[in-house]
């Protein structure tokens, strides 16, 4: 590929080998987000294209129905997801849990302050993780 933004339905198609009724049914049923230009033609950016081809490997090369392939990429994007706020938790508790644990002379009003910054940072990420698939 090389460095365009876009690629229309018939230059995809070509590099996946495979129909362009292929390619617009996939766009459907996995509810890609494709672009349209103003005569409605598909324009297909390179994110789509890494999902065309993951869909493709799995319902072509793994076996996976529609629906399987479905669930599996849903699964994929919770994952994602669940690693995403596992790094954030990993960073909150070195900024926040580290000056705890390094400073020895900390009064009973300062660890309090820093439980609540923490209970506060736990909370925000329970809503990320709370997101509708």
């Amino acid at each position: 590929m090389d460095g365009k933004f876009y690629y229309t339905i018939g230059e995809v198609a070509e590099i996946m080998q495979t129909s362009t009724s292929q390619l617009r049914y996939w766009s459907g049923e996995f509810h890609l987000n494709v672009r349209k230009n103003r005569k409605g033609d598909r324009l297909f950016q390179k994110d789509d294209l890494e999902k065309l081809k993951l869909i493709q490997h799995m319902l072509k090369d793994e076996g996976f129905t529609i629906e399987g392939a479905k669930k599996r990429l849903k699964q994929g994007r919770k994952e994602e997801i669940v690693n995403e706020v596992e790094e954030e938790i990993i960073i909150h508790e070195e900024e926040i849990a580290m000056p705890i644990l390094t400073n020895h002379s900390s009064t009973n009003y300062e660890l309090v302050k820093r439980l609540k910054l923490i209970r506060d940072g736990l909370e925000s990420l329970k809503v990320k993780v709370h997101v509708k698939f």
